[in-house]
């Protein structure tokens, strides 16, 4: 078979192609979600498709079935577009399970001595972010470690498979390289202090240790491994000042039942099940389940984007059809993977830490980082070998070629239109209103953009009538381009609280109030600003009654506990303070 052609030395296409897809792999600006990341992976994966599918044969290196079920769930989630509530998020997450679709193609037809290369590569890349994270890790007043990613836990999900992978080989074969790198990215693994990633792994090496007795005889040196970077992390973290959470410290703080992370997750399970309840066929729209969440929310400290399980989201975004799809894919996936490693025993490393990821994909929110999803992808290749391998069609080639370009197509219109609204908030930051408008003008101007930038430009237009230059002009862009967000993104509370203040600055105060009201239906949770400029609007009126309802419901959400939850929101403490300011003005009669 093509894929177990062993070659005797690397040449100058090979090495590209490997470049390539550790390019893809790479976990870059927060992992790989900026812009300018996802046009990196996309550019090094089509160089390396570019070649790879030249170069090689693609006969009998998978099966037909699974080409076309992947094909299919792909395509059921490109035609969500057509009801998605959010047709920018439908098309961000077509771009990232294109990248790591295409990775699982691009890898499934390597030549077997690649995966040497293209392992060490990615163990390689696991130091390298390591060693960045610490150095972030220590400069930074974050608690946990990071490194590339944003959050911790999905940070430990990358690391997670080295861990596993470098540990093994390295204490197995006795190579003192593979054991550094494995007490390197076992440190900051522990310094994450995940414990969703650190049950997980304990979750898939019991079995392991436990029936197959070539590790066991290494049980040892693993414990060993485990042990000193364990202890590392501890004296790490003690190095940094007196706010680093400790490794292990969450886990207590668990038991004496003081985290609220078990009780979040549920809230999201629920919520995600109660969208797909409202809509059950089709859901919401690939990606759109963070759009939807805030009418589903239960309370505002439980605010999110994902509910920290992909299959669950499958299932509120693309509905019983897309999460059928879905599963029919893993199942394929799956019983490749046991096929390949049946066959060729050295796949049996691989195969449990993709086993171990896929795992982590149902606990967190690895779904929104396209470096997790190319790594799945990239790890679940090469431990698979079709159970029924199949000559493709003969037009599987251009299609992949189209796909590919298609791939980078997107990110560049992606990478152009962030670009642009970069731009915007530097001259929103420097106060210059009108070129902030018109670069984000420029931002909506392409084929792919977040429907953000409509609202973005119609805050400008406001905030430039508010000074009375040509205000009725610049209230009427500001209404267009209001109306034109709430066109493209129905679901978003932030474009009709656009919309009611540009109502009640041009005097129609029902209109205002209707406006706030849709808001506040659509996000009742995470904006005390609503709150606030809708009791203010009542008290114009003359409804006070309805204003103390408004300032007592607000209130009664927006507690101490919760401003110090969300106190990266620069509006959510002095909008509470003018409510309760209100509060007590009408306590003192004074309204």
């Amino acid at each position: 078979m093509p894929n177990e052609i062993t070659p005797k030395r690397l040449n100058g296409p090979d090495i590209l192609i490997i470049f390539g897809l550790l390019l893809a792999l790479a976990p870059w600006m927060a992992g790989g979600r900026d812009a300018l990341a996802m046009l990196i992976s996309a550019a090094g994966l089509t160089v390396a498709g570019l070649l790879a599918f030249r170069r090689y044969e693609l006969n009998q290196v998978t099966s037909s079935l699974l080409a076309v079920s992947i094909g299919a769930w792909l395509g059921w989630g490109a035609l969500s577009q057509l009801w998605s509530v959010n047709r920018y998020q439908s098309q961000m997450w077509l771009l990232m399970m294109l990248l790591a679709a295409l990775a699982a193609f691009i890898t499934v037809i390597q030549p077997r001595l690649n995966r040497r290369y293209l392992l060490g590569g990615y163990i390689g890349l696991s130091v390298a972010m390591v060693i960045f994270g610490l150095w972030a890790y220590f400069t930074g007043d974050y608690d946990r470690f990071t490194s590339t990613f944003y959050w911790a836990n999905p940070a430990a999900a990358y690391l997670m498979p080295a861990v596993m992978l470098a540990s093994w080989w390295g204490i197995s074969r006795r190579n003192y390289w593979l054991i550094a790198a494995a007490l390197i990215i076992s440190t900051g693994f522990w310094l994450t202090d995940s414990r969703g990633a650190a049950l997980t792994l304990l979750l898939v090496a019991l079995p392991v240790v436990a029936f197959t007795a070539q590790v066991r005889r290494y049980w040892k040196g693993l414990l060993l491994v485990t042990i000193i970077s364990f202890g590392a992390a501890w004296g790490l973290s003690q190095l940094k000042d007196g706010s680093a959470v400790q490794p292990g410290s969450r886990y207590a703080e668990a038991a004496q039942g003081e985290s609220t992370s078990g009780k979040d997750r549920v809230s999201y399970l629920q919520s995600a099940f109660a969208i797909w309840w409202d809509n059950p066929i089709g859901g919401t729209g690939a990606g759109t389940f963070g759009t939807v969440h805030p009418q589903y929310q239960q309370r505002p400290t439980s605010a999110t984007t994902d509910p920290h399980n992909i299959y669950v989201q499958a299932l509120a975004e693309q509905g019983i059809v897309g999460a059928s799809l879905l599963g029919w894919v893993l199942l394929l996936v799956v019983v490749g993977v046991l096929n390949g490693v049946a066959r060729d025993r050295s796949r049996g490393p691989i195969a449990v830490a993709a086993i171990a990821l896929l795992v982590h994909f149902g606990l967190d929110i690895d779904g929104r980082y396209p470096a997790l999803l190319v790594l799945l992808a990239f790890l679940l290749a090469l431990a698979y070998r079709p159970l029924i391998p199949a000559k493709p069609p003969a037009h599987a080639r251009p299609v992949m070629l189209l796909l590919l370009v298609a791939t980078l197509a997107l990110a560049g219109v992606n990478f152009q239109s962030a670009t642009a609204r970069q731009n915007a908030q530097i001259h929103d930051d420097n106060f210059e209103l009108d070129k902030a408008a018109a670069s984000n003008e420029l931002a909506r101007s392409g084929l792919v953009y977040d429907p953000d930038a409509w609202s973005a430009e119609g805050i400008d237009y406001y905030v430039i009538a508010t000074l009375n230059e040509d205000k009725a002009r610049n209230l009427e862009l500001a209404r267009d381009r209001a109306n034109q967000a709430i066109d493209r993104d129905p679901a978003d509370a932030q474009h009709y609280f656009l919309l009611a203040r540009v109502d009640r600055y041009s005097g129609n105060y029902q209109g205002a109030l209707y406006n706030y009201q849709r808001a506040l239906q659509l996000d009742p949770q995470n904006h005390a600003e609503y709150y606030a400029d809708l009791a203010s609007l009542q008290f114009q009126l003359g409804d006070t009654p309805a204003a103390q309802q408004t300032i007592d419901t607000a209130l009664a959400k927006f507690n101490d506990e919760v401003i110090k939850n969300r106190s990266a929101d620069i509006q959510m403490k002095p909008a509470v303070e003018a409510l309760r300011q209100f509060k007590v003005r009408i306590e003192q009669g004074q309204l």
